[in-house]
């Protein structure tokens, strides 16, 4: 059941459940999608998460009338036929010197390096949405056996490109910033460019797959 609520005065939160799946997902994302596409007046900015929207209306746009845009927007949004998947091939290089926590997730899981590597990449993630920092990819879909907890204390700088997994979910670092994931190891793909008419190569809604590479390998893709 999808719920609308308020989240402040000019704020609305459509909930789509409590758990956090691939379905839910779909479709919190056809109904962004579908806002985007048929841009409104009404409404200025959409942000997804797992299971919920949260839309900012215009300072002019009561929530009543908000509300009803939005339900309108969700009956059409769901049937939408325009919404697909695109899977993306991410290469990664994972040594312990690009992956500073795989002793960590090594000792916590009990796996060697290869099994590691193995069960990383022998997954399809889906991404739930954009957040944390700009270009930055929630992703579920991780092996139940390779989950770790995220650590204690977040670093106060992770390396654009940086792969790294937290619990359930798997992500890869787009710039520079603090983070508190295990990191396991670094693409040399650029992820978020702000340069490029779609800054982030990643997006909602995509299908990523993981190839592990040789440092050399790395070394030769970021040349």
């Amino acid at each position: 059941m999808i719920n609308i609520l308020p989240a402040s005065d000019n704020t609305l939160l459509i909930r789509f459940g409590n758990k956090v799946s691939k379905k839910i997902s779909h479709q919190v994302l056809k109904l962004t999608n579908y806002i985007i596409k048929n841009s409104v007046k009404e409404i200025t900015n959409v942000s997804p998460a797992y299971n919920s929207l949260m839309v900012r209306l215009s300072e002019k746009t009561s929530l009543s009338n908000g509300e009803k845009i939005i339900k309108n927007f969700i009956k059409k949004s769901q049937t939408d036929l325009n919404y697909f998947e695109k899977s993306i091939e991410i290469p990664v290089c994972y040594n312990h010197e690009l992956g500073p926590d795989l002793c960590r997730v090594i000792d916590y899981t009990s796996f060697n390096l290869p099994e590691i590597i193995r069960r990383h990449t022998n997954k399809q993630y889906f991404v739930h949405f954009i957040g944390f920092s700009v270009g930055f990819p929630y992703m579920s879909g991780i092996d139940k056996d390779l989950e770790t907890p995220r650590l204690k204390s977040p670093r106060m700088k992770v390396l654009p490109g940086s792969v790294a997994i937290a619990g359930k979910q798997t992500g890869i670092y787009p710039i520079s910033s603090p983070g508190g994931w295990n990191i396991i190891g670094r693409t040399p793909l650029k992820i978020f460019d702000k340069t490029q008419p779609i800054s982030n190569i990643v997006q909602p809604g995509n299908i990523i797959k993981f190839r592990s590479i040789s440092f050399k390998e790395y070394e030769n893709l970021m040349d």
